[in-house]
């Protein structure tokens, strides 16, 4: 089966200049917002190891005149991407936000545009009712998504020593419920211990919130009726007490291959770094789960390979980027504003570019808090896989221009040679 096309999303949709009283903004930035203004959303597909933007028009902004300067994209389905915006000073990659400010939006039928780019509409998620718990923190929001483009927004809301959860959901193909709420055990009550979101995916029926530190919290979707939350440890030896700075550096959990990774770069004392990927599986018996060791490379036979060197990069330990969501051995990174590429059981490097920076004014890191893998719909798929037009050939260009002037020339001299005038 042929693997369908995906691209590396920035998780901060770009916009135009926030307007204000203060001086004209540059005219190639407003050139560049009314490109854009005219569709909810449009993109040009970039294919990796290049990184692709999403634009987002004027009108999709909770407050148009006082629009977000950082939308950020917190999930993405084949169907539909899940994005979060706030109003200025506040903004959507803020990943505690006030809830007066904190709005959802679903980008969904993505359609082709001129010039080769695609363009898609919005759907503004109702703001939660008084009695909806508010929003407590965009990375522990899911979404799953199915192939006719229904969806269910959940959020997690957990607090530390309690025996159960809140989830927090809304349903697409309900709208006349808005939110709910519903309460499921939670099987952490017994730690005392906080509980530190970093993101969720949604993989093989479940939705899986994660806390880098410390381990994965699952729930069937596909059902959305179990009592309570299963909690799956990280893999022996890697949970952490307390959270480093930029955890997400050197550690994520993807979806790849309908199963659930989890990938990071060890870097002990004394010893070389290396790059190690878990996947985890039911156990034999159907009745719990493990973690499967898909592989653990060192860093130094990748920057051996003669792939590595054609890069011209430094042997350096790289940020980790993204999973390709149809390949397990195919990881992302990045040094600098340089990805590249690595199918990593083969210590190889497949492809590389320069990229540009995630956000026009702010430094963001090139990681998976601000990067997101998407399988592509069949309609962008399309839009991708289209062949460009071939350049104009020189030569053939160079030959027609000689017929031309052969025939003028003709021409003129039978015109002169019947007594015509030039």
């Amino acid at each position: 089966m042929e693997t369908p096309p995906w691209v590396i999303l920035n998780r901060i949709l770009r916009v135009g200049p926030r307007i204000t009283g203060a001086a004209a903004q540059a005219q190639e930035q407003e050139q560049e917002q009314e490109q854009h203004a005219a569709v909810d959303f449009s993109l040009e597909v970039a294919l990796p190891p290049r990184v692709t933007v999403l634009f987002a028009g004027r009108r999709v902004h909770p407050d148009p005149q006082n629009r977000d300067a950082y939308p950020y994209v917190i999930a993405a389905s084949p169907r539909c991407l899940l994005a979060h915006f706030s109003a200025y000073p506040f903004h959507g990659a803020q990943f505690c936000n006030s809830p007066l400010f904190s709005h959802l939006v679903v980008v969904r039928d993505l359609h082709a545009a001129p010039e080769g780019r695609v363009a898609a509409s919005v759907v503004h998620i109702q703001d939660r009712p008084g009695r909806a718990p508010v929003l407590w923190n965009i990375q522990n929001v899911a979404l799953a998504a199915d192939a006719a483009g229904n969806y269910r927004i959940v959020e997690l809301q957990a607090d530390r020593g309690s025996d159960r959860a809140t989830l927090v959901y809304l349903q697409s193909d309900r709208p006349a419920d808005g939110w709910c709420g519903k309460y499921v055990a939670y099987p952490l009550a017994a730690h005392h211990r906080e509980w530190i979101p970093h993101g969720a995916v949604h993989v093989d029926g479940r939705l899986w919130w994660f806390d880098l530190t410390w381990g994965i919290l699952s729930y069937d979707d596909a059902s959305f009726t179990e009592p309570g939350l299963g909690f799956h440890a990280l893999p022996e030896g890697r949970g952490l007490d307390q959270r480093p700075p930029h955890i997400h550096t050197k550690r994520c959990v993807a979806a790849s291959g309908n199963r659930l990774r989890y990938v990071e770069i060890i870097v002990d004392e004394g010893a070389a770094a290396r790059v190690s990927m878990w996947s985890r599986s039911r156990t034999p018996d159907g009745a719990g789960w493990q973690w499967d060791v898909e592989y653990a490379v060192n860093l130094e036979e990748i920057w051996d390979d003669a792939s590595y060197t054609e890069t011209g990069l430094p042997r350096d330990v790289p940020l980790l980027g993204v999973v390709s969501p149809s390949d397990p051995r195919l990881v992302y990174f990045a040094l600098g504003q340089h990805m590249f590429g690595v199918n990593v059981p083969a210590r190889r490097v497949v492809h590389h570019g320069a990229i540009e920076p995630l956000t026009a004014t702010s430094p963001a890191p090139v990681v998976s808090g601000f990067l997101v893998p998407w399988v592509l719909p069949p309609e962008v798929a399309a839009q991708a896989q289209r062949p460009p037009s071939p350049p104009p050939d020189i030569d053939m260009l160079l030959a027609a221009a000689g017929l031309c002037c052969l025939k003028y020339h003709l021409s003129r001299s039978r015109s002169q040679a019947e007594g015509g005038g030039c």
